[in-house]
């Protein structure tokens, strides 16, 4: 395989890349056209709670979040920190896979239903 000598491997180049806040994006979305968000997933090693506390008001507007969590006590998102957030926010926790922790909020369950929403 190409990376068994990473050990070896060099930085070339390293380019800023900008950086936004979650809120930020999801100000440009016509909220009457789209009422509701299925499902946000967020993988960003460590961040995710962050990110989730950055979304203000929009969290509400969330039927599904899948964040990474782990219930080790060096982990850098830790599971009943997330799932504390999360149940502050009126969502329930129903799947906490090592890593892909999986939330509904509470608000849509009904439609999640009828609608057979996706995560």
């Amino acid at each position: 395989s190409h990376f068994e000598n990473r050990t070896n491997l060099q930085v070339a180049n390293v380019y800023p890349v900008p950086s936004y806040r979650l809120s930020a994006v999801l100000e440009h979305i016509d909220w009457e056209k789209f009422p509701y968000i299925e499902c946000l997933k967020i993988d960003i090693e460590g961040k995710d709670l962050q990110a989730l506390q950055s979304l203000d008001k929009y969290l509400d507007r969330i039927v599904y979040v899948r964040a990474e969590a782990f219930k080790s006590r060096n982990a850098t998102t830790k599971s009943d920190v997330l799932t504390a957030f999360m149940e502050e926010n009126n969502f329930e926790l129903f799947d906490d896979e090592e890593g892909d922790h999986k939330y509904i909020n509470k608000k849509y369950k009904d439609l999640a239903v009828k609608e057979n929403l996706g995560y």
